[in-house]
């Protein structure tokens, strides 16, 4: 499932514009408003930042969106490199080319 760092950022803003205090289970229960269900799978992409001050950190969010996914759940993460780890014009196979 996609959520738009904006959707949720506006659910957890005050009227004021400026983004709130969230805890763990504020932020699982605004996952499960914005439709993620146990079992289903998660890959975030946003920053920790447009959440406002989160108690318990980076740790807290990993943690409420776990809640929010269940023991069945899949929360992914994009594992790449922006930078080249081949010399250009190298075929790779993948049952043969050792990994980095």
């Amino acid at each position: 499932m996609l959520l738009p760092r904006a959707a949720y950022a506006r659910m957890v803003a005050q009227r004021s514009g400026r983004l709130m205090r969230v805890t763990r289970d504020r932020i699982a229960d605004d996952l499960r408003r914005l439709g993620v269900r146990p079992g289903g799978v998660l890959m975030p992409h946003s920053s920790l930042r447009s959440l406002g001050t989160v108690d318990g950190g980076a740790a807290a969010v990993v943690d409420a969106m776990l809640d929010a996914l269940g023991e069945q759940g899949t929360l992914a993460g994009p594992s790449f490199t922006f930078a080249p780890t081949q010399p250009a014009n190298v075929v790779l196979d993948p049952l043969g080319t050792p990994s980095p």
